[in-house]
């Protein structure tokens, strides 16, 4: 999925490329060439999906209505490539919490 910063560079280097063609200079292209060939990089490098186990705890099992609980989500990466930046989102009835 690409972000808006992502989007710009797709822009920005179709504009490049149509300014090549029109003016019939090189270097518009080359600098839109580097600007897809950054593009197509980000996206080889964020396809692959993370393998991930996730465990959700409860603690006491049985609540009644209106008394605390606590839950614990661990998260294990079983891939082979270390996860910077991932956020981890739980949701729980009406409500989501985000770690």
């Amino acid at each position: 999925m690409l972000t808006p910063l992502g989007w710009g560079t797709l822009a920005g280097s179709l504009v490049l490329y149509a300014v090549a063609y029109v003016l019939g200079y090189p270097e518009p292209a080359v600098l839109a060439s580097g600007g897809l060939l950054a593009l197509a990089c980000a996206l080889a490098w964020t396809a692959p999906r993370p393998k991930l186990e996730m465990r959700r705890e409860v603690t006491p099992l049985k609540v009644p209505r209106g008394d605390a609980a606590v839950a614990v989500l661990q998260v294990r990466n079983l891939g082979g490539w270390a996860l910077s930046g991932l956020r981890a989102r739980d949701r729980f009835g009406a409500g989501e919490q985000t770690g």
